[in-house]
């Protein structure tokens, strides 16, 4: 085609199951006005393509969605041209099209806020074979226009501009991270130090400076808001974010400069009481990315290497082994402290099953693998609970009627009557006037014969809960903000903004909060009561979307792994299991395993 003109195309719905581009050359197209309303791209190679001269006046891209292949996109050519080279399983740094299905929450697993704080490791991005499949992604230059650019010839840097209007944590602090083996998009790090000779300790959280690259309004933003979270299926992924961001410049990845807003307390060294708190953005540079396997084994006592301290000589890497040991110490004995604290005011302490499928490199499911609980799991979630609690106590206090807060509402009293009469049926009350009264009675509800009793209960009464969801201040009385599972009075979302959408929006409203204080920008909230519940809605509608869709591909991934096993003759078929509750239609069964 050497010259082509097309003044007006309108695509009302193009499926195309197969297409092969052996070689396809491009001399001067133009476009004038080009309507794609939904365009499914099933399977597409394309070997060679040169687009010489591309002029798109207006193009308007409804729903686009490539089911096989994502795109990697290299913006290389000097003339405004960008280069698409097929990627399967890579993330594009461009907008993306909207997934052509919902995804949200479960009503029978709801999140009430630790959940939140730790995704299950297959919830993760991680780097390996076989690994979670992006989702579909599309790039266009107005889009590329926007992503910074971090490459070996051109490698981004920390601006100076930035550097004098941020605290610098880089020498000061030791900073590190603790996430699922293989995770690229670390949102959160932690600090933790001796201060004021030892009559002072300072936690820091430092969590993603996400707003600093997506400007409000912008192309990303406005995709980021449509999506409101990452969605997460047994074998693939739908990013929220571009991986330029989330993969790179705005994952705290260890060795290298990062923009972040941090929370630090000044503790007093033998109460743990909060002296202060500072809120601000920083630099910090990550000197370890753990695993939560390693970390434990750290805290264990046991023999681990540690990636980091390996090329350091012996004397030098005891020294600073054991820096970071006394750091993981002093955490955990602090998230301890926290966690005391909040189980005095009534938080419940739940149980959940969770599964993930492990896939090989062809992508066929090989084993079921079940989340395996350790200390330094509940050591992350607690700092993030808790920072996400002191920045929900900054926003309303800064805008009273225009904050984004989280609650979760009391369950339904008629909901506990599945949870109240298996134990009855053990000889055990239950309570259920408050979460504080529930939470005793579970703790109390213990057959030394048999653990599973108590396991077993605190299943049925997370399926008792209600689901968290967020709203604006001004539209509830404050005796409605309470947290029911968490027992506070105030949260939030602050600790992932490269997942969810929830926490930009509540970081946009830290930033103001910050500059009110420092008497530098306007005494107004960035969004109105109206526009602000407008968006919490709108993000708990994608949340349980979201969680729905994680929970069917679970399921589906289950019974794909148990398809062509004869339970008969395979062991993998068979375990001991609880049968806790008979139905017209059949039995619901508790598996430990």
């Amino acid at each position: 085609m050497d010259h082509v003109i097309l003044d007006q195309v309108i695509l009302d719905q193009v499926i195309l199951d197969q297409v092969i581009l052996d070689h396809v050359i491009l001399d001067h197209v133009i476009l004038d006005q080009v309507i794609l309303d939904q365009v499914i791209l099933d399977h597409v190679i394309l070997d060679h393509v040169i687009l010489d001269q591309v002029i798109l006046d207006q193009v308007i891209l409804d729903q686009v969605i490539l089911d096989q292949d994502a795109w990697a996109v290299s913006p290389g050519r000097q003339d405004g041209g960008v280069v698409l080279r097929g990627v399967p399983g890579s993330v594009a740094p461009g907008p993306f099209p909207r997934p052509g299905w919902k995804k949200d929450n479960n009503p029978s697993a709801p999140s009430l806020g630790e959940e939140d704080e730790q995704p299950h490791p297959a919830q993760m991005r991680k780097k390996k074979p076989g690994g979670t499949k992006a989702g579909p992604v599309l790039a266009t230059t107005s889009n590329l226009r926007e992503m910074p650019v971090n490459s070996p010839e051109n490698p981004w840097r920390v601006d100076p501009a930035q550097a004098a209007l941020r605290q610098d944590l880089r020498d000061s602090h030791l900073v590190f991270s603790i996430d699922p083996k293989g995770c690229e998009d670390v949102d959160d790090t932690l600090s933790v130090r001796s201060i004021r000779g030892g009559a002072a300790l300072e936690l820091g959280v430092h969590i993603a400076d996400v707003t600093h690259f997506v400007a409000e309004g912008s192309l990303t933003d406005l995709e980021a808001r449509a999506r409101a979270t990452t969605y997460y299926l047994a074998d693939r992924r739908y990013d929220m974010l571009p991986s330029v961001l989330s993969a790179d410049l705005c994952s705290l990845l260890g060795g290298v400069d990062r923009y972040a807003m941090s929370v630090l307390w000044e503790l007093d060294a033998s109460t743990l009481a909060v002296n202060k708190v500072w809120y601000g953005r920083t630099i910090i540079r990550s000197s370890y990315q753990l695993h939560y396997e390693l970390a434990q084994a750290l805290l264990n006592g046991e023999e681990a290497e540690v990636p980091e301290l390996s090329p350091l000589g012996a004397e030098q890497k005891d020294a600073k082994l054991a820096q970071l040991t006394q750091a993981l110490e002093t955490l955990t004995h602090i998230a301890r402290h926290l966690r005391a604290l909040r189980d005095r005011g009534g938080a419940l302490e739940l149980e959940g099953v969770e599964l993930r499928a492990q896939l090989d490199e062809e992508r066929n499911i090989t084993a079921l693998v079940p989340r395996q609980p350790l200390e330094v799991h509940e050591t992350v979630a607690e700092c993030m609970i808790y920072a996400n609690h002191w920045v929900a106590r900054k926003i309303q206090e800064s805008f009273p009627q225009q904050a984004l807060l989280r609650h979760h509402p009391p369950p339904r009293q008629e909901f506990f009557s599945q949870l109240v009469d298996s134990a009855t049926a053990r000889g055990f009350t239950i309570d259920t006037r408050s979460n504080k009264a529930l939470a005793d009675s579970l703790d109390r509800a213990v057959d030394p014969q048999d653990p599973l009793v108590n396991r077993l209960l605190r299943v049925m009464a997370t399926q008792a809960m209600s689901n968290a969801l967020y709203f604006s201040t001004g539209t509830c009385p404050q005796d409605q903000y309470y947290h029911y599972g968490l027992a506070l009075d105030l949260y939030t979302h602050f600790t992932s903004p490269i997942r969810r959408y929830a926490d930009i929006v509540v970081h946009r409203l830290l930033t103001a909060a910050i500059s009110l204080d420092r008497g530098a920008g306007p005494s107004k909230a960035p969004a109105s009561n109206k526009q602000l519940e407008e968006m919490a809605q709108h993000i708990n509608n994608k949340n349980r979307a979201a969680q729905q869709a994680q929970r069917l591909s679970t399921e589906l991934f289950q019974c794909l792994y148990f398809k062509d096993k004869d339970p008969e003759t395979d062991q993998r078929c068979v375990v001991d299991a609880v049968i806790y509750a008979i139905r017209a239609n059949g039995v619901l069964v508790f598996v430990p395993q």
